[in-house]
């Protein structure tokens, strides 16, 4: 149903799948690598399910197989759809809660978002909020709190409101 080619078709079970493997993961683990493929399918549709399925996996990833897809995974970061960008921003989360050892990999590449970042300033000051969200996701989990103290200080005084009140409700939680 996923590579169906009507839109109506795989944009309705997108939603199913994403509940699905969120609820049980297992169900979905053997098919790891053909949802692996979709993080490099030309519809952006197809990157977002791949993105979201793939992180509901890594609860019952046993073999490891993000520590093989994660480059693949984060190259999203920067893909030419803003939204499907952002989608691989809040799924990160997820991932670093489920796989603590590609935390501080993950946390590097979103930190270079603030410097790299290819969308334009409204969306790059929109993403640097998402980013913020997913922090908190592992706040009590990451060893460098001030790695993450210092990004949410630099958006202070970003562009976007919403940036701006994430960014000191994080601040707030230092002590």
């Amino acid at each position: 149903m996923l590579s169906n080619k009507h839109i109506m078709v795989y944009y309705h079970c997108y939603y199913i799948v994403e509940d699905a493997s969120e609820g049980s993961p297992e169900l979905f683990y053997q098919y790891w690598d053909e949802i692996r493929k979709l993080l490099k399918h030309s519809n952006s549709y197809h990157r977002d399910i791949g993105l979201t399925v793939l992180a509901n996996l890594t609860k019952v990833d046993v073999e490891n197989k993000m520590a093989d897809t994660i480059e693949s995974y984060l190259q999203i970061l920067n893909d030419k759809k803003f939204m499907t960008a952002v989608y691989c921003v809040k799924s990160c989360g997820k991932i670093m809660v489920n796989k603590p050892e590609l935390m501080d990999l993950i946390i590097e590449r979103l930190l270079e978002l603030y410097e790299s970042c290819r969308y334009s300033e409204k969306q790059q000051a929109l993403m640097m909020s998402d980013i913020i969200e997913t922090f908190n996701m592992i706040f009590d989990k990451y060893h460098n709190l001030n790695l993450l103290f210092d990004f949410a200080r630099k958006n202070l005084n970003s562009i976007s409101p919403k940036t701006r009140k994430i960014a000191k409700e994080f601040l707030s939680k230092q002590k």
